[in-house]
């Protein structure tokens, strides 16, 4: 009896031909309007009805391939043909819509069918016809459904949801730093500011490059460099644009400082955004501040460069490639304007001083565009001949690709030259800081004073410094609002960072002031001029000697100085390995160093009933527990290898890498047979590398201990310069913060130790004779930090 019970009611819960037909039009109607309002926002926010087609044209290829497999399966026996071929049609348009996160879009279709199937019974026979239990789960699951969609609507029409609060490790020793005694490079100069555009003169769509152009200028032939556009993406690109890759456009607008000059060049070029959402006037913000400050700007529009809707069989295959050709055409036309009698510019350009910037992809063609400068032919194509070899002083790098194209098979690496990369936390489109990778690849060999430098910003994203693209780092304006911008930072805080970096840059590279350059190593000399968030400076130039860069060998004991250098104690992690950033390899090794101290007490008093002891490190004396061995890493240094005096300043970079602890501490343990389960598993230990609310821990701290040939000695602490940032967690969508995914960066941050305030602590202490340097890690219990580049650079306020 009791069997034939349960399976009575079992039978009752099976979907009914009703349940199943409502799942089917949940499932359609709510496509339908995901749809509708997808393509209805791509429409306006790009200006292009052709939009409609392809969603059209999309559809039209899904409901085809469904009703095929529906034919060629016998799947229509185990579910209803309607309802599956709902599913079939649904699953790719979510996946598409909800860019192909597969959890959400398999959750969202489930949801949908269940809230289907129970309104289906509300409405016919009614909720009274149904048996009670039915009529439970009936109400049980609309309300369910019904949560879930108006959650997510409240979730998409939300501004985000904020990360914890993280503690400004630089920030809190600011007061200690001397602000650079002058105006903002923010602030405009006295130069009145003109304006012009230079083009074909027979663009379609844009007045200023075509009958109402200043300049005309001639096409270029790019069939030799560019490639893949064929097909239906090439016929609707010429369609579009008017020419074929036979006739390229050297389009662009100009800021000019009215007077006789010669005035330095600057061109800054645009990254890949919709081609008809025109990405060039989105730097006037810079053309009229440098224009002001006795600079030429010139922002190339490469628009039809970049992707389309009409892309079905692949984009433009090598489009960096001919970014960076296209840029050296615009300085060819530039030096001939320069040099010819009776035109606007004739004699007013400062051929010896040029820049160029890059943002997105074009932060990486700028790069291209300067290697190829000095090639007699192409890297790829002997028979494409070059022939520029303009002298291209500096590059700046607006949050860059890197390594879309491959000159040669080899990413591109520079000598001599000046490199400034910017890149933000909440990067949508670039998530990792790939300018650290150039940064990497840019090196100095001759006489002449250059530097590179890198700028990481927390809360500043892709967009934002470009006013046309501004907030939406999806390629989709719908998945705008799946994005998690509650920490975003505003637009024009983020653009006064990039006009005081990037005019500050020019200053110090093109026009030798050198006012602004101790800006680059630390954002505290200028924090005045900039909003209040954390930034991570990167610094090196072309006047540092450096003791270590861990690139030299495998050898974790030798130095980039002397074999037998470096030594530890104590430590549970000592490695010299790649340094990874979020998805790909830095280029660059550093060293890794990890640390339990947990009997550490760094107050003068010790714990209750704990005996403590004076410990010495140089000047400075502290008290610590007796038997506590305190972890170290040490370098020797050979004499008279490196030279230092008064004028010097240690240098070394260091990022946390505290995410990285477990998988070290297993790969330790395999190679040794050491026993860390007793560590991983450790309570406290857990909440220090498995809490996502690490970051708001207090900034880690240790002590650098310096010896001379006569053992006389100097001590400081790292947060006397500033404590070490803890890493920077973010989440970019919505949905990873709700399923607790953060992720964060190694971005290294330069530490700078002048000589003369060792001096100033212990006036015996030699620096010409220096022998060793200590790193004691007395001040925070654990952490594992990475190590890189450490050396001595003349300070950069002499």
């Amino acid at each position: 009896m009791i069997f034939k019970q349960l399976q009575s009611f079992v039978k009752s819960l099976r979907p009914t031909k009703l349940e199943i037909h409502g799942a089917t039009y949940a499932l359609y109607v709510s496509t339908a309007l995901l749809v509708l309002h997808s393509s209805i926002s791509a429409v306006f926010a790009y200006n292009d009805p052709w939009i409609l087609l392809n969603y059209l044209a999309r559809i039209t290829a899904i409901l085809i391939f469904t009703f095929v497999l529906l034919r060629l399966t016998h799947l229509i026996y185990i579910f209803s043909k309607t309802y599956l071929s709902a599913i079939l049609i649904t699953i790719p348009i979510f996946l598409k819509v909800f860019y192909f996160e597969l959890r959400s879009t398999i959750f969202m279709v489930v949801v949908l069918s269940l809230l289907g199937a129970g309104l289906s019974n509300l409405w016919k026979p009614g909720l009274r016809s149904l048996h009670f239990i039915k009529q439970i789960i009936v109400l049980t699951i609309v309300t369910f459904g019904l949560s879930i969609c108006m959650a997510t609507l409240v979730l998409y029409s939300i501004r985000g949801l904020e990360m914890d609060p993280i503690v400004n490790a630089a920030a809190s020793s600011a007061e200690n730093v001397i602000h650079i005694n002058t105006s903002s490079p923010a602030e405009n100069g006295h130069h009145r500011v003109k304006h012009l555009s230079y083009g074909s003169g027979k663009d379609k769509h844009r007045p200023a490059f075509g009958l109402e152009t200043d300049i005309i200028t001639p096409t270029i032939d790019g069939t030799n460099f560019i490639e893949k556009w064929t097909g239906f993406g090439g016929w609707f690109r010429e369609k579009y644009w008017g020419f074929n890759t036979s006739a390229l456009p050297l389009n662009a607008h100009v800021w000019y400082p009215e007077g006789s000059g010669p005035f330095p060049l600057v061109l800054i070029v645009h990254g890949d955004h919709d081609m008809k959402d025109f990405s060039e006037n989105g730097y006037a913000y810079l053309g009229n501040l440098l224009a002001s400050r006795g600079f030429i700007l010139v922002s190339v529009a490469q628009n039809f460069l970049n992707y389309s809707w009409s892309d079905y069989r692949g984009r433009i295959k090598n489009d960096n490639n001919a970014r960076a050709l296209l840029l050296l055409e615009h300085l060819k036309i530039w030096h001939t304007w320069n040099a010819k009698e009776n035109h606007l510019f004739f004699k007013k350009v400062d051929t010896t001083n040029i820049a160029l910037i890059g943002h997105s992809k074009g932060g990486e063609s700028v790069v291209h565009a300067a290697l190829m400068n000095h090639l007699k032919q192409h890297p790829d194509d002997e028979n494409l001949k070059l022939d520029h070899n303009y002298t291209i002083k500096s590059l700046v790098g607006i949050a860059p690709v890197d390594g879309n194209y491959k000159p040669g098979g080899k990413k591109s690496a520079l000598q001599d030259i000046n490199y400034l990369t910017i890149h933000g936390s909440l990067d949508g489109e670039v998530p990792s800081f790939l300018g650290a990778k150039q940064f990497e690849r840019i090196t100095f060999s001759d006489s002449a004073y250059y530097f590179k430098s890198g700028l990481y910003i927390k809360g500043a994203n892709h967009g934002q410094f470009n006013t046309t693209w501004g907030e939406n780092d999806a390629f989709s304006p719908f998945y705008k609002g799946f994005l998690n911008l509650a920490d975003l930072i505003p637009a024009e805080e983020q653009r006064n960072i990039t006009k005081v970096y990037i005019s500050a840059f020019l200053e110090t590279t093109l026009k030798d002031n050198k006012t602004f350059l101790p800006l680059f190593a630390d954002y505290r000399k200028g924090r005045n001029w900039l909003p209040n968030t954390i930034y991570l400076n990167q610094f090196e130039d072309s006047r540092t000697s450096f003791i270590c860069t861990f690139d030299e060998d495998a050898d974790r004991t030798s130095s980039a100085l002397s074999k037998n250098a470096i030594s530890s104690e104590n430590l549970t992690i000592w490695q010299e390995r790649e340094i990874e950033l979020k998805n790909e390899l830095k280029g660059s090794r550093g060293v890794f160093i990890g640390w339990e101290h947990t009997c550490l007490n760094i107050s003068s008093k010790g714990k209750a009933g704990e005996q403590t002891a004076l410990v010495e490190f140089g000047d400075m004396e502290e008290q610590h527990p007796v038997g506590c061995p305190i972890p170290q890493y040490s370098i020797q240094i050979p004499p008279k290898i490196i030279r230092v005096d008064s004028s010097s300043v240690l240098v070394f970079s260091i990022a946390e890498s505290g995410g990285d602890y477990v998988k070290i501490l297993k790969k330790k343990s395999n190679s040794d047979n050491s026993d860390v389960n007793t560590l991983i598993n450790d309570k406290d230990w857990k909440h220090t590398y498995h809490n996502k609310k690490t970051n708001t821990k207090t900034p880690i701290d240790f002590s650098i201990n310096i010896k001379d040939s006569i053992g006389t000695q100097v001590s400081f602490h790292l947060s006397d310069f500033a404590g070490l940032q803890r890493e920077i967690q973010t989440s970019l969508s919505k949905i990873d913060h709700l399923e607790g995914k953060f992720q964060s960066e190694k971005v290294f941050q330069l530490f700078a130790f002048p000589v003369k305030e060792m001096l100033e602590k212990n006036p015996s202490f030699d620096p010409t004779h220096i022998t060793s340097i200590h790193f004691l890690f007395d001040r925070t219990e654990n952490g594992l930090i990475i190590i890189d580049n450490i050396g001595f650079m003349q300070a950069l306020d002499e």
